[in-house]
């Protein structure tokens, strides 16, 4: 069990501050939207060892900020700590009134920076005809 956090660990490194955002269901105007957002990240606490046994504590290494602006307003500020998990999963409501622009930045106990976007818009059938 050990051997696997560790592969997935690596893998958050080499992944670190990507993101994935999607809401949750179909866009509705001036409705509450469920939006989930998930970043890679291994958030270290710096309060167990690196192996079993092991004496070695690695430093603290987590995502300590999430600001998540929509059309360029701030709708989430989140300050985290150590206590969060590994590739942290946020969700949330929003209410856009209108389509546009999700855009997530994040930082690190490393003062490293991270940031994605996601569009959000409301879904239109490609071949819609008029019945009338």
């Amino acid at each position: 069990p050990f051997k696997i956090l560790i592969d997935a660990s690596i893998s958050s490194m080499k992944l670190l501050g990507k993101m994935k955002m999607k809401v949750v269901g179909l866009v509705k105007l001036g409705r509450p939207n469920l939006m989930q957002i998930r970043v890679r990240h291994p958030n270290i606490t710096g309060l167990a060892p690196e192996k079993p046994g092991s004496s070695v504590i690695p430093p603290a290494f987590f995502v300590d900020t999430l600001v998540v602006n929509y059309n360029d307003k701030p709708i989430v500020k989140a300050l985290l700590t150590f206590s969060i998990s590994m590739d942290p999963t946020l969700r949330f409501y929003f209410f856009p009134e209108k389509e546009g622009v999700i855009t997530v930045t994040g930082t690190d106990t490393n003062k490293a920076r991270f940031s994605s976007t996601h569009a959000v818009n409301v879904w239109k059938p490609k071949n819609s005809r008029k019945l009338f």
